[in-house]
């Protein structure tokens, strides 16, 4: 089918190679033109954040080159506008330990995630004494252990979150063949998603390529100027992520009965 191939935004050395079909990105809101957006008669090439992140209040894919968050998060707030609840022994605490339950879980039967594979975060605020806020932020740290709060590899709001859950579940039925064949065959949980009902819910289709070991969601509370650290998943193991080859490219050599192949890893 048509493609329209961009390149992720480059977030602590990462980057990742977005291929969304024209529709997919039609439908974010605005008309499109060789896959572009079309803006004032202008191509606006979009390129998706890493978790390729919705927003409802632009209707369309959040431009990882143009986001107001990221810059918020990492000039508008001081580092001392970060308020992160640590242990006795200096370091993060633990999941547990926090007020707000947060939760990741694959698609799998292991609890690791490969690149493609979708990721469900949930937050409970059972015992929780704020509201959950549209304006709060969900971050993702690679690996689990960085401590700087700005070196995060994407980030969203609560709000953008539930859009984005909502956007990608219609995309997932509406190019899945297999999804509409039957209305049987759409999951419960997928229903709940397209109704709105799953609130505190956020469901990444596609996990992007990260080359660490792990990876670590963190939930963001605002307090005015300052932002709280009030809930952590724990750290996420990246099943193969520094072995996996990708980047491949073929080329021919002076030899014709020869092929290079050339790849990328993570592996030292």
């Amino acid at each position: 089918g048509n493609l329209g191939a961009h390149w992720y935004a480059s977030l602590a050395g990462v980057y990742a190679l977005s291929a969304l079909p024209s529709p997919v990105l039609a439908s974010a809101g605005l008309p499109l033109l060789d896959g572009h957006k079309v803006l004032d008669g202008h191509r606006k090439h979009t390129t998706p954040t890493m978790l390729q992140v919705f927003d409802d209040a632009s209707s369309s894919f959040v431009d990882a080159l143009s986001n107001e968050l990221y810059d918020e998060l990492k000039s508008s707030f001081s580092a001392s506008s970060f308020v992160i609840p640590r242990g006795g022994d200096g370091k993060l605490r633990r999941g547990g330990e926090f007020p707000l339950t947060m939760s990741a879980r694959t698609a799998n039967a292991e609890k690791s995630i490969r690149k493609g594979e979708s990721l469900t975060l949930t937050w409970n605020g059972d015992g929780y004494d704020h509201p959950i806020e549209d304006e709060d932020v969900i971050a993702m740290y690679c690996p689990a252990q960085e401590m700087n709060p700005r070196k995060f590899r994407d980030a969203a709001t609560v709000a953008q979150a539930r859009a984005s859950t909502r956007k990608h579940s219609e995309l997932h039925l509406k190019y899945r063949p297999e999804m509409n064949k039957l209305e049987d065959t759409i999951t419960a949980s997928t229903k709940r998603r397209l109704a709105g009902e799953e609130d505190n819910y956020w469901w990444i289709s596609s996990f992007p390529i990260v080359r660490e070991p792990t990876c670590e969601f963190r939930y963001w509370r605002r307090d005015g100027k300052v932002l709280q650290l009030v809930g952590r998943t724990g750290p996420l193991p990246l099943a193969l992520s520094l072995e996996n080859p990708t980047s491949i490219h073929i080329a021919l050599t002076s030899d014709p009965s020869e092929m290079a192949v050339q790849f990328t890893t993570g592996a030292a």
